[in-house]
This record gives C-alpha cells, structure tokens and sequence, in this order.
C-alpha cells in the first residue's frame, strides 16, 4: 500500500478524522497550538506502531512491559514501524548524531559487516565486523579527525578581522578581550620588536605579529604585572619570563579543553570549523569508507567489494581471535561467517 489511512481518529480533541499520508516522502503537520497535531502524529500513529511492534513479542516478555491502551481509531492501514525524536536537543557533541542517539549506526554497521563474503579481486582479507563501521572505536574512527566529523582550526583573519585598526582598540576582540592569558605579553612582545600599539595591526612589523599570532618558537618574553588581592588590602607584582605559543594555538587549546558547550561558544568567533577532508564529515575510518556493494546484475552481485585504502595498516584477523571489545570469536556453522558469542 502506498498510503497511511487512518480512519475516524478520535484521540483527544480530534473528532472523527480522517487522513491519508503517502509513503516515501517527507509529511508535514502544521497547525496553530492545540490543533491536535501530537495527538494524530505521537498519540495516535506512533502509539499504534508500538503497539503492534510489541505484539509481536512472546508473551513472557510482554508481562513486564508497561500495558498502553490502543489509541482511539477506527482502522489504520498501511502502517510500517515509526521512529519518533525529540525535538530537544539533549546533547551538542559532534559525536552525538540522530545516528547514535536512536542506535540506527550500530545496526547498519551490522548489516555492511554481514552483507557477504569480499567480492572477487578485493585487497581486504580479513573479516569484517561491526566494529569497523563505528567511528566511535578504534577500528572504526577516522584518524584525522578523531570521529568528530570536522576540523577545527583558529585563523589570523579571525582573531583579527579589523587590520586597520589598533589590535588593543577595535582590532582584535582576542587580544583585547579577557579570554587570552598571553594578552598581557603583548606590550613586552611589542617592546622587544619595536611595534607602536597605536598604529593598525597591518603598520606593525611582520616579525612582531608572526610572534603574537604564531608563537616565539623558544623565545622568553618578560612580563611584569601589577594588581590587588581579592579583598583589596594589598598589590602584588608578578614577573615572569615565558615563551608564547602564540593567539592560534592558544585559541585551539582552550576550545579543546572547554567542557562545556557554553565554554566552547566564547571561542567558536576565532575558529574555523570544516568538514573533515579525509572522512569527508562521517567520522569513519578507511576500512568503512571503502566497503561498498555490488552492482545488482553484476558477476559479483550480492557481495560486498572492499578495498585496502592508502596507508591503512590495519592487520586482518584470524578466524577464532578476539575482537576490539575482547569478546572471543566464532564461526557460524552454516555459513562461515565470524560471530559473536
């Protein structure tokens, strides 16, 4: 059947609806608040969806389900199993996805391990697993990345976007903001190459901003800083001769360490974010971005092609050896296939 009916929907504060929704595409339910748009879609289609899903358990694991009562519904027909996400975002990771959230990778990395046996003339020889389509393990992570789908990287023309101007006044937010802690070596800094502050960031001399955006590659840099203590009954005076790792590397490490995605939000005017270009933003390793199917008709048609990516080193496993997680392997009786126990 083509289309989702349902007929006489009474849930809630609908009264006797009747609607049809095509299959394969994407269905929109617009309406003002308390139209009753959650009661048809969560209330009464997804309702009815899980019902069926879970009677098609055996009775024994039925019993410690929580009982749901059958929506209010004439007939529905046409109905296939339904995922429903929140609408909350609960979690802004980059290694958060609708992927992980709902566990729909974890099984279509089973479904690509288990497709077949290597098609003729494939350089992968060992067995696939499961593992390997995951970005989250260590067969399965892109190495570029580290899983989390882009790249992040602070630039010169973001930590100072107004070159015209003076970087400590209207130049650089970074350099004149709170955020730096080697924002106070940047007068020393300027002392030692012979850069006036006053005068735009682009008069200054390339020696001196290489060094505040790059680092002094070894170079100490003294400091003398004066100020009160909390309850401001006394100064302090604070020396110190450092090496800068300059504003770049600065800003990345405090993105890095952030742990918060409130923290991170502070750094993210500076930095910018790509997608990887070795995973091309899916986080997965070379084994899983070379595993592909066989065209239907082809010779090889039904089994899975797969290839030796450049520099991948990965050593196949032997039939019987432990997996990633260190669970013992074994072979299925009838097709030769690794499993687990």
């Amino acid at each position: 059947m083509a289309w989702i009916e349902l007929t006489g929907v009474r849930t809630h504060n609908l009264r006797g609806v009747d609607v049809r929704i095509p299959h394969g595409t994407i269905t929109a339910f617009t309406g003002v608040s308390g139209s009753g748009k959650s009661s048809l879609v969560m209330d009464t289609l997804h309702a009815e969806a899980q019902l069926r899903y879970v009677e098609g358990f055996d009775p024994y694991v039925r019993k410690f389900l929580t009982p749901r009562d059958r929506p209010r519904v004439d007939r529905v027909r046409g109905l296939t199993a339904t995922l429903a996400v929140d609408q909350r975002n609960a979690n802004r990771n980059p290694h958060s996805t609708l992927g992980t959230l709902t566990g729909v990778d974890a099984y279509l990395g089973l479904v690509f391990a288990r497709l077949a046996p290597l098609a003729d003339g494939g350089t992968w020889t060992g067995p696939l697993h499961p593992a390997q389509f995951d970005p989250h393990t260590r067969d399965g992570i892109c190495h570029t990345c580290v899983g989390a789908r882009e790249l992040v990287a602070a630039l010169p023309e973001l930590v100072v976007p107004h070159p015209e101007l003076p970087v400590l006044a209207g130049g650089s937010d970074w350099f004149a903001g709170p955020l730096s802690n080697e924002a106070a070596y940047l007068p020393s800094l300027a002392a030692q190459h012979g850069a006036d502050l006053t005068l735009p960031w682009r008069a200054l001399p390339e020696a001196f901003r290489r060094a505040a955006l790059h680092g002094t590659g070894g170079a100490t840099v003294p400091v003398t800083l004066t100020g009160t203590n909390r309850k401001r009954t006394g100064e302090y005076t604070y020396r110190a001769d450092t090496a800068l790792t300059g504003a770049l590397a600065e800003i990345e490490a405090a993105y890095a360490a952030a742990g918060t995605d409130q923290a991170k939000r502070l750094y993210r005017p500076f930095l910018d974010r790509r997608a990887c270009p070795d995973c091309a933003g899916t986080g997965l390793g070379p084994i899983a971005r070379t595993v592909t199917r066989a065209p239907t008709g082809s010779s090889t048609s039904g089994r899975a092609r797969a290839r030796r990516a450049a520099g991948s080193s990965t050593p196949a496993r032997p039939r019987g050896s432990r997996t990633a997680t260190g669970r013992p392997r074994r072979s299925c009786g009838g097709c030769a296939e690794p499993g687990y126990i």
